[in-house]
């Protein structure tokens, strides 16, 4: 393939194939970054162009911090092209061929299933679950990928006929194997056969042929797990039985049972829903996990999704109860802001697959940032959150860090969009990968409470360490509490991810967020316009 046949992008090497498409190291020339290009290979066929395209549908409406990211869907030249996040910290399978401990084999199937009940919520079947379809990033982020055979269940029609067989026989279940209609206990099932091999180095159903293989599933009992991970055969049982009544109901049933069996190590709980909210302006959020002692400076609590009324991050850790403290930045004055917005705010989506482009209709990027960050604190304009979300997303998607920070507090606070922790914790993400230091620190947070991931102390302590590695105090004092609660072994896989994390931002200064505060000269010339 021509290295410039899809323009916007130069492609580099081919570095992946299927049946439907092969995927390519590509570089997206207008942000100079790497990028895995997916190319279909027969355009000419309405049944892979229209689930090529669907893929790519489904994996930009799922924003989670467990799912790779698709950045563009589009065709040029007449081939179809999905433009998705670059990952190159290999996959699932060289990791049990490696040797995985019991330990971080549950906790993958934590992940896993966190992000599946988040799909799932979603009306998403993956159907297609299996370990080179879980990638990881360098700092060990593990990541699900390859939805192309998924079904949408909000939508009327399937791309594939009842009683037609699609997936991988040796991850497939029983009622998927029969062509039968499916739900999200199917993959449930399927994230079972792939616990089973991370326990044991084998799948526990391999035929001499596929018809062997899924007549295995269909037919033989589970086998037993060895004697080293005998405590976790009622789980694996229950996972891989055959009639999905039989398996764990959805994916958070299946967390509350591994919470159970990690016993005094890493937590995993269903995170609960909090309602929708629209309150008035806050101030700049500036959070601090202190446990119930006396703060260091005067706080004033969020409510929301993040709220604590009197305990601090170790009951919070212990129980399940989050907390998100706030402290507001010096107020501003109306001089400091536009007096008057644009009418015409940029329609552009959280979930946009590609930035706006720069023309006289989007302004400059940090010039969305500031707008947006007025329409938020109602300072020189009326308090408008859906203007806000808008022109935090214009400038997000374009890779502006505070931008991204703004709008993950957009979507946990409920503010212009409903209340969705997992878009908010993936903004954060994106800010935090940018060096932001808040970003990074309420990253922190997200993982300590289990808002919208879950939770997990050792993710959480290597992204305070990163934040209290760039001058954040509140970081500093978290890292004390987290400490208490974690054991060395803990610490020290901690450490090593922070570790990892550094190298993964490499020189990049830290970014500090700052207030906007708006050039006159701007704001007068959009008045008078």
């Amino acid at each position: 393939m021509r290295h410039d046949c899809i323009p916007g992008y130069r492609i580099d090497r081919l570095i992946g194939k299927g049946g439907m498409a092969a995927v390519y190291l590509a570089i997206q020339e207008s942000l100079d970054r790497p990028v895995a290009l997916k190319v279909l290979k027969d355009p000419d066929s309405p049944e892979f162009s229209e689930r090529f395209v669907n893929e790519g549908r489904i994996i930009a409406s799922l924003v989670h911090g467990h799912i790779v990211t698709v950045h563009d869907v589009g065709i040029a030249e007449g081939l179809h092209y999905i433009s998705m996040e670059y990952v190159d910290g290999g996959d699932l399978r060289t990791r049990i061929a490696d040797g995985q401990s019991p330990e971080a084999a549950l906790d993958l199937a934590a992940r896993m299933a966190d992000c599946l009940g988040f799909a799932h919520r979603k009306g998403v079947i993956h159907r297609d679950l299996k370990p080179a379809n879980i990638l990881f990033r360098r700092d060990g982020t593990p990541l699900l990928t390859d939805f192309g055979i998924a079904k949408n269940q909000r939508l009327d029609s399937d791309l594939t006929a009842t009683g037609k067989i699609v997936g991988t026989p040796r991850y497939m279940s029983p009622e998927q194997a029969l062509g039968k209609a499916v739900d999200g206990r199917s993959d449930l099932y399927s994230l079972g056969v792939v616990l089973y091999e991370m326990l044991t180095g084998e799948p526990p159903y391999s035929g001499d042929s596929e018809v062997d293989t899924i007549l295995k599933h269909l037919n033989d009992p589970v086998p037993a797990l060895p004697a080293a991970c005998r405590r976790y055969q009622p789980l694996v049982t229950r996972m891989l039985a055959k009639d999905p009544a039989a398996r764990f109901a959805d994916a958070g049933e299946l967390l509350e049972s591994l919470a159970a069996l990690e016993g005094g190590g890493r937590r995993v709980s269903p995170r609960p829903m909090s309602p929708p909210r629209r309150p008035g302006p806050v101030s700049t959020p500036h959070a601090s996990v202190e446990g119930f002692v006396a703060a260091p400076r005067s706080f004033r609590f969020i409510r929301g999704p993040w709220a604590l009324s009197a305990i601090g991050i170790a009951a919070a850790l212990v129980l399940g109860i989050g907390s998100l403290q706030d402290e507001g930045p010096e107020s501003r004055s109306a001089e400091e802001v536009p007096a008057v917005a644009p009418d015409a705010v940029p329609a552009v989506s959280a979930h946009a697959g590609r930035a706006p482009p720069a023309s006289a209709e989007f302004p400059d990027t940090d010039r969305l940032f500031r707008l947006g960050h007025a329409y938020r604190q109602g300072t020189g304009v009326p308090v408008d959150d859906r203007k806000a979300v808008e022109l935090f997303s214009a400038a997000a998607e374009r890779g502006h860090a505070a931008a991204q920070y703004y709008l993950g507090l957009m979507y946990a606070e409920g503010r212009g969009v409903p209340e969705e922790l997992e878009v908010a914790v993936h903004w954060f993400e994106q800010a935090a990968r940018q060096n932001l230091v808040e970003g990074q620190f309420y990253l922190c947070l997200s993982y300590a409470l289990g808002r919208g991931v879950a939770r997990d102390r050792v993710t959480a302590y290597a992204w305070c360490r990163t934040a209290e590695k760039r001058g954040s105090q509140d970081a500093k004092e978290s890292l004390v509490e987290l400490s208490k609660l974690m054991r060395r072994r803990e610490i020290k896989k901690a450490e090593e991810l922070a570790a990892s994390i550094a190298e993964s931002l490499g020189a990049r200064p830290p970014v500090l967020l700052d207030t906007p505060s708006p050039a006159r000269g701007e704001d007068h010339a959009d008045s008078a316009s």
